[in-house]
């Protein structure tokens, strides 16, 4: 590829990368706020629900500068997942236990009577080694549960400009730069011309909330950065929901608000 400039072509990979089936988790921000709030979720969630969390920023965003309003000074930071301070003195703490929910408490290095064993195999409650069938795929049942978990903490994705257009953007990352100047652009001169669906959260994907959103579209037109329309793969997976049209760029240039405005001109009639 092009190393040194943007592309949103890694989405697919980083969703089904990884050994075996775990759940993980996939946001990516669109402005800089945003950077800033899903990288301190990205440690929260990574923490209350053990599991990894990637965050999938373009080099367009990484290279912007934007205003945007102050942050607060101070932040009161809760730390999540532990086990209590007082351990069995047998030495029974099980690292990996069944739970209800898929998470097991960890124990703080060295916490008396919290010694744990991790390894990269798959293994039983206490961390050990293990082939047996039960143990694995109860195991593997285990950790898919924090799915439930992590979705009310993600965002949801989000309505950008009327409630109702003609036309609805779908659009991940940086891409939401140019979209909501193209929204004030045509909607300034004929309203209610364009919205959009902005994805925040790709993994676990918020299917039920983008087909609410989905719904009320008279034309859905997918809008990202690369040749294998990578995000709409992921939607029509989770929800069946195709595409009217679609606008991909993948030459390492970023979208360019002029050409998603001519674009929609030559679609729509009456928008001058």
């Amino acid at each position: 590829g092009l190393p040194t400039w943007t592309c949103q072509a890694d989405l697919q990979f980083v969703i089904h990368a990884g050994h075996g089936e775990f759940p993980k988790v996939v946001v990516a921000p669109g402005d800089i706020a945003e950077t800033f709030l899903l990288t301190r979720l990205a440690f929260e969630v990574a923490e209350k629900l053990h599991t990894q969390v990637y965050i999938l920023c373009d080099k367009f965003l990484l290279e912007s500068s934007q205003s945007i309003p102050r942050f607060s000074d101070t932040w009161t930071n809760e730390r999540f997942g532990f086990a209590s301070d007082v351990l069995p003195e047998d030495n029974s703490f099980k690292r990996f236990a069944f739970t209800d929910d898929g998470v097991s408490p960890r124990s703080v290095p060295g916490q008396p009577h919290g010694l744990q064993l991790t390894n990269s195999y798959e293994h039983d409650e206490h961390g050990y080694a293990t082939e047996e069938s039960e143990i694995a795929a109860a195991m593997i049942d285990k950790r898919l549960r924090k799915i439930e978990l992590m979705r009310p903490l993600l965002p949801k994705p989000m309505l950008l400009g009327p409630e109702h257009a003609d036309i609805t953007f779908v659009e991940w990352g940086s891409t939401k730069f140019v979209i909501e100047e193209v929204i004030r652009q045509i909607n300034a001169v004929h309203p209610n011309i364009v919205n959009a669906i902005h994805l925040q959260t790709l993994m676990p994907f918020h299917a039920d909330e983008f087909e609410l959103l989905a719904q009320q579209s008279t034309r859905l037109v997918m809008v990202e950065g690369n040749a294998t329309h990578q995000c709409e793969q992921l939607i029509r997976e989770h929800t069946g929901i195709m595409m009217h049209d679609r606008i991909n760029r993948y030459d390492g240039r970023p979208f360019f608000v002029e050409d998603i405005v001519a674009w929609v001109e030559q679609q729509h009639k009456g928008v001058e």
